[in-house]
């Protein structure tokens, strides 16, 4: 973004969630004048713009790391095969059926501590994937093996549905 005629304080603040709190204690001016920046009375100094700017910009060199200790995705989608294959990418041949359930599903095949849930009649609850902290952990390993992150699984679970 530039500091031009196409600097938009409201948009800017809607995408990055800052209140006129936050925005008047990153630039340095008081709540009252973001306020009147905002109503269209006064405008923000290139000055103040670009302080701004290059804070929402922050490029830090260090990288975020996270960790997922639990998850629970939900399908619209009876397929719960598909899910394993495509979706997780492992083999559905490794799960075994298991005879208890559980959260209202009345079916469920578990891979160790991954847990695929699905309700043979109700599209609406779908496929279920459930990993505690110990699947999390082994299904971050079958990510390893295939050259995937976190990141690109959570992308492909959009993808998919």
């Amino acid at each position: 973004m530039t500091i031009d005629e196409n600097f938009e304080l409201k948009g800017i603040m809607k995408n990055y969630l800052l209140s006129q709190k936050d925005v008047a204690k990153i630039v340095g001016v008081d709540r009252s004048l973001i306020s009147k920046v905002l109503s269209g009375k006064r405008e923000l100094k290139p000055e103040k713009k670009k302080i701004l700017l290059d804070y929402l910009s922050y490029d830090s060199k260090y990288e975020l790391e996270t960790s997922v200790d639990y998850l629970r995705i939900r399908f619209k989608t009876l397929k719960w095969f598909e899910v394993i294959e495509d979706l997780l990418l492992m083999d559905s041949n490794l799960f075994n059926i298991d005879v208890s359930s559980m959260h209202n599903y009345n079916m469920s095949m578990s891979y160790g501590s991954i847990r695929i849930l699905r309700h043979s009649e109700n599209i609406d609850m779908g496929t279920l994937v459930e990993f505690n902290g110990g699947g999390c952990r082994e299904f971050e390993q079958e990510l390893k093996d295939q050259n995937r992150t976190w990141k690109q699984f959570f992308q492909d679970c959009f993808h998919f549905s």
